[in-house]
């Protein structure tokens, strides 16, 4: 019942996204090709008395907006097109830097992501299924956040090696911590400590389930007021 579920979600939010990336990319070509136009034909422009300057500037700003939704739209089609594991050798370096692409503008509001990546081997897993892991988690990390706090606020994600031929990825967020009365629970079905209608309680047992899939572990440490931190661990593979 949970599986099909999970299914269910997956596959109606997979059909949305898919929808809007195609609906939003056309007008998104149009939009960067006339933007283009438009700043050639006022640097031309030497006749009329306009704040050349102004305009200029108002049309970088547009076109920098419009290729960020262009690149979101992108990522965001990686994430809706899941149907099979379709399996690889992946840098997970890349893959976060895709997800973190997507939830930018979430994070940006509350807090400073820092990204502290290390020199890591590859791994064999699917990329769709893990980019949904590592959206999950830092949607997560995110909504933890507490907004009164942002200028102390940090999400951090570091990657590096184990001793035992383990990909590390940490995900921190100083958030208030999970209580540790709850702490057992954070894996169960449907728990979840968000509002109603906010969380489903299925995010963080997809991704467990996922990880588990592809012989890796999945587990977090947190304390009362100073933060959780999601660790991932995946078998390292040769390049």
């Amino acid at each position: 019942m949970m599986q099909r579920l999970m299914k269910d979600r997956i596959a109606i939010l997979g059909n949305l996204v898919t929808g809007v990336a195609h609906e939003i990319n056309n007008p998104l070509t149009i939009i960067l090709g006339n933007l283009d136009v438009a700043k050639k034909e006022i640097l031309q422009e030497t006749e009329k008395k306009i704040d050349t300057n102004k305009i200029l500037e108002s049309l970088k700003d547009a076109q920098h907006a419009a290729e960020r939704i262009f690149n979101i739209v992108n990522s965001l089609t990686i994430f809706s097109t899941i149907k099979e594991f379709n399996c690889g050798k992946y840098n997970i370096n890349e893959i976060l830097d895709s997800v973190v692409v997507v939830v930018s503008e979430d994070i940006r509001e509350k807090t400073t992501l820092i990204k502290s990546y290390g020199n890591i081997k590859p791994v064999y897993t699917s990329e769709e299924h893990i980019f949904q892991v590592f959206f999950n988690l830092l949607i997560n990390a995110a909504q933890a956040i507490l907004e009164s706090n942002s200028s102390k606020n940090e999400i951090r994600i570091e990657t590096g090696m184990t001793s035992d031929n383990k990909v590390s990825i940490k995900i921190f967020d100083t958030g208030p911590g999970i209580p540790l009365s709850i702490q057992q629970n954070m894996f169960t079905p449907f728990f979840t400590t968000k509002p109603v209608g906010i969380g489903t309680g299925l995010g963080l047992v997809y991704c467990q389930k996922i990880i588990k899939s592809f012989n890796g572990e999945l587990f977090f440490e947190s304390e009362k007021g100073k933060g959780t931190c999601f660790t991932v661990l995946l078998p390292a593979v040769c390049s």
